[in-house]
């Protein structure tokens, strides 16, 4: 029976050493036997087999034999499989998968995670604002409106702008307007529109308005096809003693102008085709002389309806260089004038030039042409010569922005003799802020009108600095000075002003 007992508790040697609970030191350590040098030891509970059994012996022959045999099918079965992980991607892990119990416990220190660490917030930062003090405006349908309303007090040494009899006053400036621009995707809608009155409390007669405004609406009728459209409005007064006014009026008559623009741009590539139509149309009201008669001058009213061609080409992003010839005609509500002169004529002009964008900082157009017209009335010449245009924004640094505009124009006039007025102009303005809130900028401008056919020239050059200080958003304190100087070949005509204002913007 001592045999058969320990057959039982010694045959499955094998499988107790590869369970880790018959492991020395494990939780079934004490209920193993022992094997001495001699090859006999103890069964379980100091139980020993008799002499000449070779049940102990066999055991750990058997469990060698099963272990060595374990190690040889082993190694055979990961020579036949090749590797599951690529180099380099073989998982990674805080501790084997197979773990050697020591006394029932784990290393110490916890094991990995199992699950991805929710990630840590960072704190969200903001760009700065650019622009800080810019208006934001208002959404009226898909279109942002950005009005004002500017309210000014000040002092002119000059309002009338004449040589003689001059009659300084203070004077307060009403300003409003509002700019335009559409957040739509195949169509766009921009403008800027602005009135302003100047009411002069020392001389009335010197009370004026004016006002200004240009809307482009654009259509993306196809990917190559554009149609554009431009409404525009003008409205000025003439200044007693200018050669238009031949006679002395008491206060300003009004000027006002208006017209449109209609073309359509197509795109072939790189090259553009663009045909477009104009049409302007100028009004005078009737003046008013000191002893109450009214004089008629609507005969200087004039329409002028023309059309230009122009071709560009892409040359390399940021420079398209074009062609542009023109051709109009003016007409006159009064074939005649008050002194015989049939003042309708047709023009013609072309020009070359390019539109660029060498950095974002520069930005422009400039051009050079020749522009002709001709006069029905064989008395008047014709106006011939050299025309020059150019528009350059350079922003030279985030601070400070240059801009630089010239244009050459051929107008008309109703002075004895003269055939048309050409005039050329060129400005200088440079912008600095200061600070955030403090923005200065300086302006000079040259302006030469030269009337052809009658020994009539007058120079005019503006100096004004602006400065702005921003309360806030919306409240903008606002002061100007500015001196202008003219100066004429027509005796009596020279005139200097000088103003000053100070005024309060509210915008949004």
């Amino acid at each position: 029976m001592g045999i058969a007992v320990g057959a039982c508790l010694c045959v499955p040697a094998a499988a107790q050493d590869a369970d880790p609970a018959f492991s020395e030191g494990g939780s079934f350590g004490g209920m193993r036997g022992t094997v001495d040098a001699t090859g006999t030891g103890t069964g379980l509970n100091g139980f020993t087999p008799p002499q000449g059994s070779n049940v102990t012996s066999a055991a750990p022959q058997a469990a060698q034999g099963a272990r060595a045999e374990k190690l040889r099918l082993a190694k055979l079965r990961n020579a036949a499989l090749p590797n599951r992980y690529p180099v380099g991607l073989a998982p990674l892990q805080s501790y084997p998968r197979a773990i050697r119990r020591q006394g029932g416990q784990l290393p110490d220190g916890p094991p990995s995670p199992t699950v991805a660490a929710l990630p840590v917030p960072l704190r969200r930062t903001f760009a700065a604002d650019p622009a800080p003090f810019a208006p934001v405006g208002y959404d009226v349908a898909s279109v942002r409106v950005f009005p004002y309303v500017q309210q000014s007090l000040g002092y002119d040494s000059n309002p009338e702008q004449v040589s003689s009899n001059i009659k300084a006053s203070p004077y307060s400036r009403t300003e409003g307007g509002l700019q335009i621009q559409s957040n739509w995707a195949a169509y766009e809608l921009k403008g800027t529109l602005y009135g302003a009155y100047d009411d002069f409390f020392e001389n009335r007669n010197a009370n004026r308005p004016d006002a200004n405004g240009v809307v482009d609406f654009t259509i993306d009728a196809t990917r190559d096809t554009k149609i554009d459209t431009e409404a525009r409005f003008n409205i000025d007064t003439q200044r007693p003693g200018s050669p238009e006014l031949n006679v002395d009026v008491v206060g300003r008559p009004l000027v006002e102008a208006f017209g449109g623009t209609f073309g359509v741009t197509q795109a072939f590539g790189r090259f553009s085709v663009g045909m477009h139509g104009l049409i302007d149309r100028t009004t005078y009201d009737n003046g008013v002389l000191s002893n109450g008669h009214v004089v008629d001058l609507a005969y200087q009213n004039v329409t002028d309806y023309g059309t230009k061609l122009r071709l560009g080409y892409d040359l390399k992003p940021g420079l398209q260089p074009f062609v542009e010839v023109g051709y109009d005609t003016r007409v006159h509500d009064a074939t005649i004038d008050p002194f015989t002169y049939r003042r309708d004529s047709d023009g013609v002009g072309a020009r070359a030039g390019a539109s660029f964008e060498f950095f974002p900082q520069l930005t422009g157009t400039a051009s050079a042409g020749y522009a002709a017209r001709f006069y029905d009335d064989v008395r008047l010449r014709n106006l011939t010569g050299p025309t020059g245009d150019v528009s350059l924004i350079w922003a030279a640094t985030p601070l400070t922005t240059l801009t630089l505009n010239g244009a050459t124009s051929f107008n008309e006039t109703t002075a004895v003799g003269a055939s048309g007025i050409e005039a050329r102009s060129i400005g200088v303005v440079l912008s600095h802020a200061l600070f955030r809130y403090l923005t200065l900028t300086g302006a000079v401008i040259y302006q030469n009108n030269d009337y052809i056919g009658a020994p009539i020239v007058e120079n005019t050059l503006t100096e004004s600095l602006k400065a702005e200080y921003h309360l806030s958003r919306s409240l903008v304190l606002t002061g100007t000075l500015s001196h202008q100087r003219l100066t004429s070949t027509v005796a009596g005509s020279d005139y200097t002003q000088n103003v000053a204002l100070l005024g309060l913007r509210f915008q949004h």
